[in-house]
C-alpha cells in the first residue's frame, strides 16, 4: 500500500508499506529542494526513506488509542492491528496539518453530512452516538478524520454562532461528551485547563456546551478549541512520542516511554525559543502535582509548528485523576526518582530541577510564585464551575479544591528547600 502524505495543502512525501506491514516514509525530491517544513525533529529533511523503526511510530500515533481504536476498527470491518488500513481510511484530518490519501484520492476531510446547525438535542444525540462508533466511522461516507488519545472526542465546527458537523473544512473544536464511568469528567477537565490559564500558563480555550439526550435529560460536554486550526488553515504539530518514535503503547514512563529528561532535553533541543518554553514546561509539571493530574505522559505534551522550528503546544487533558480512587496514584512519569505524589521528597524534587535543567535558586523563585498563582485560579475555576455541577457532580469541585490545597503545602514545603 502507499499512501500519499500532505503537509499544509503541500504534497510532501509517500507512506509506503510492504506485505510484512513495514512502514518506510520517504519525502518528495522537490519538497527537499524547497527546504520545506519537515514532518518530524524525528525525521529530518533528506532525499533517503525513513524505516520503519521511525516512519512506523509516527503515523501509528495518528490514531485514536485502546478502546476508541478497537471500536473503529469493528465499525469500519477490519482488524484493529491492520494500521495501514485504517490511516487510509481516517486520515483526511488528523492532529496538525497532516492528510494522508491512497494514491489517486484528494486528500481532504470531505463528508457528505449537511451544514445544519446542531441545537441541544441533535447535539445529545451525536454524543450517544458517537460513545458506540467513535467520530461517527460507522456512517458511510463518514468523516475521514481521526485524532489521537484515549478520551472520546467528537470533533465539530464552531464558527461562533453554532455548531456543526465537519462538512468540507477541518474541525475547529472538540466535544467531549461524560464519562459512564468517571463523576463530572467534562466540569473536572474545564475547571483544571481554565485555572492553568488563570495561572498564565499557555492553555487550549475551553467552554462548557449544555445538550439534551435522549430521554430529555440535561448533559453537560466539555468544549476545546482546536489549537492547531486556524483562520488561514491547520498548523502542523506532533506529540513527544511522535518526536522520540516512541508507540503509542509505550506513551508511559514505566512502559519505555519518555520521562522528565527526555520530555525537557526534546523541547530545549528543538524548540525555535526553548529558554522560554522549558519555564512553561516546568510550570505545567508543577501544575499537574497540584491538581493531581497522574496521567501527564508522552503523547500529553506537544510540538507546534507556526515556523520551520516548533515550540512547546498549548496545554491540553488536564484533568485530576486523582479525585476518582479507582484510577491509579502512580506518575506518568517520574518526578526524580518518585512514582507517587506521596514519595516525592527533597532529593527527588532536586533531581527533577537538574532534569529540566534549571538553577536551584532560579526553580525556587518561579516556583513560588507559580504556586500562588496556581492555587487561586484554582479557587476562581472552581467557583466558576460549580453552577454546571448538580446532582451526583455537585462534590466535585470542593473535592477537587480540598486536594488542590493539601497538595500546595506539600509542594511549597519541598519547592522552599531549593537551593
Amino acid at each position: 500500500m502507499k499512501l500519499n502524505v500532505t503537509l499544509g495543502d503541500v504534497l510532501c512525501g509517500e507512506l509506503s508499506v510492504d506485505q510484512q506491514d513495514r512502514f518506510t516514509f520517504q519525502y518528495l525530491p522537490s519538497y527537499v529542494a524547497h527546504a520545506r517544513l519537515a514532518l518530524s525533529v524525528s525525521m529530518p529533511l533528506r532525499q533517503e526513506a525513513y524505516p520503519d523503526r521511525v516512519a512506523f511510530p509516527w503515523f501509528e500515533n495518528l490514531l485514536p488509542e485502546g478502546l476508541l481504536r478497537h471500536l473503529i476498527a469493528d465499525d469500519l470491518g477490519t482488524d484493529v492491528q491492520n494500521i495501514p488500513g485504517l490511516l487510509a481510511r481516517l486520515g483526511g484530518d488528523v492532529a496538525g496539518a497532516v492528510s494522508l490519501s491512497v494514491e489517486g484520492r484528494q486528500a481532504d476531510a470531505v463528508s457528505p453530512f449537511h451544514d445544519t446547525p446542531l441545537d441541544e438535542r441533535a447535539l445529545g444525540r451525536l454524543l450517544e452516538e458517537s460513545a458506540l462508533h467513535p467520530f461517527l466511522a460507522d456512517r458511510a461516507g463518514g468523516p475521514r478524520l481521526s485524532l489521537a488519545g484515549a478520551q472520546q472526542k467528537l470533533p465539530v465546527i464552531n464558527d461562533g454562532q453554532a455548531v456543526r458537523l465537519p462538512l468540507s473544512k477541518p474541525s475547529t473544536h472538540l466535544l467531549k461528551p461524560p464519562s459512564p464511568r468517571f463523576i463530572a469528567l467534562p466540569q473536572n477537565e474545564f475547571l483544571c485547563m481554565r485555572a492553568a490559564g488563570l495561572a498564565g500558563l499557555d492553555v487550549a480555550g475551553v467552554a462548557l456546551r449544555p445538550y439534551l439526550g435522549s430521554s430529555g435529560e440535561a448533559g453537560v460536554c466539555l468544549q476545546i478549541a482546536r489549537y492547531d486550526r486556524r483562520d488561514t488553515g491547520r498548523i502542523h504539530q506532533e506529540d513527544i512520542c511522535q518526536a522520540l518514535s516512541i508507540v503509542s503503547s509505550r506513551k508511559y514512563e514505566q512502559d519505555g516511554g519518555p520521562g522528565m529528561a527526555q520530555l525537557f532535553e526534546t523541547v530545549r533541543r528543538h524548540s525555535a525559543m526553548p529558554a522560554r518554553d522549558i519555564v512553561e514546561l516546568l510550570k505545567r509539571v508543577v501544575f499537574n502535582l497540584l491538581i493531581g493530574n497522574e496521567d501527564a505522559h508522552g503523547k500529553n505534551f506537544s510540538l507546534l509548528y507556526s515556523g520551520k522550528k516548533p515550540r512547546l503546544s498549548p496545554a491540553y487533558d488536564l484533568v485530576s485523576t486523582s479525585v476518582y480512587a479507582e484510577l491509579g496514584r502512580d506518575f506518568a512519569m517520574r518526578i526524580g526518582e518518585a512514582t507517587r505524589f506521596e514519595a516525592l521528597d527533597e532529593h527527588g524534587f532536586r533531581l527533577f530541577g537538574e532534569q529540566s535543567g534549571t538553577a536551584p535558586a532560579r526553580m525556587r523563585t518561579l516556583l513560588l510564585r507559580f504556586l500562588d498563582q496556581a492555587m487561586r485560579a484554582v479557587e476562581q475555576a472552581a467557583d466558576e464551575v460549580k453552577p454546571w455541577c448538580e446532582g451526583e457532580a455537585a462534590a466535585m469541585p470542593d473535592n477537587l479544591l480540598a486536594q488542590c490545597r493539601a497538595r500546595c503545602s506539600v509542594l511549597e514545603k519541598l519547592i522552599t528547600f531549593l537551593r
